[in-house]
């Protein structure tokens, strides 16, 4: 990896402008500069696209990808990789913020020893600032929304799960599945600070699980803990075969493993998205 490597930042956005502006402003106020910042509009009926291309006429690290219809968060994470520069790619939603070294800490530790991902701890707060408990009573716990991989990591292990929840988590289990659970580490920090809101990526539907829980009975729902099965299947399935898992960027029509309908998107979304700016 280069000593100073360009870091891309993902962020996708539907229907956030009430909090876009503070969401790409913690990104670009970040200690580590040398980054880009590829904010996925996935067919917001807002004002998102007006806001992105603002930013993006003032401070040129801002790259806009603008999609005609939604397509869900993963789809559209996939396209932001796909046009993304950076030796180093990271993650985070448009209604949340980040303190201004979350990037610098998380790339420093992944430069130590062989390490392939970091994430680092995320909190909560109120839209009026409030820190809120988190399910399990702690004020602070891993986020793999800010998840932070060598750009290496797509060649060989794939891209999200396109679903419409739950993809972090697979995407994480997979890469320490194939290099081991000490390619990973966590900075014990609450550099992400997650809204509470209604409709939240953070909260509800797109919550990061409690990866230190006994078993994904205790924090997950039916529909997840059956999506958490089927991917172990298939990772146990592959080993047996002396074969790692990949996931591709389309499937068109074939899934390496099947997911409840409530988490499945239509794949005529996913294809059609790929082509459209």
């Amino acid at each position: 990896m280069p000593r100073a490597p360009l870091v891309s930042v993902i962020m996708t956005c539907f229907n956030t402008a009430p909090w876009l502006d503070a969401a790409i402003e913690s990104v670009l106020r970040q200690s580590w500069s040398k980054l880009e910042l590829i904010v996925v509009n996935d067919g917001s009926t807002d004002q998102c696209a007006e806001q992105v291309n603002t930013f993006a006429g003032i401070d040129r690290r801002v790259r806009p990808y603008h999609l005609a219809r939604n397509s869900g968060t993963y789809p559209a994470k996939n396209i932001g990789m796909s046009i993304s520069h950076g030796e180093v790619i990271t993650f985070m939603d448009s209604d949340d913020v980040i303190l201004p070294d979350r990037i610098e800490m998380q790339l420093d530790l992944l430069r130590s020893g062989n390490l392939v991902a970091t994430t680092c701890n995320y909190s909560r707060v109120t839209q009026q600032g409030d820190p809120v408990l988190l399910g399990d009573g702690a004020w602070e716990r891993q986020a793999l929304i800010s998840l932070m991989i060598k750009r290496r990591v797509i060649a060989e292990v794939g891209w999200f799960d396109p679903v419409r929840t739950s993809a972090d988590d697979e995407l994480f289990e997979r890469i320490r599945h194939v290099y081991g659970r000490d390619s990973h580490r966590n900075v014990p920090i609450a550099l992400y600070r997650a809204l509470q809101r209604e409709g939240s990526l953070s909260q509800g539907r797109g919550a990061p699980v409690i990866l230190s829980a006994p078993s994904p009975e205790e924090t997950l729902s039916a529909p997840r803990r059956a999506y958490v099965e089927a991917y172990r299947r298939w990772y146990a399935h592959l080993e047996r075969q002396g074969r790692r898992p990949y996931m591709p960027f389309n499937f068109h029509g074939i899934r390496p493993f099947p997911v409840p309908a409530e988490l499945a998107l239509p794949s005529r979304w996913i294809v059609a998205a790929a082509g459209e700016d």
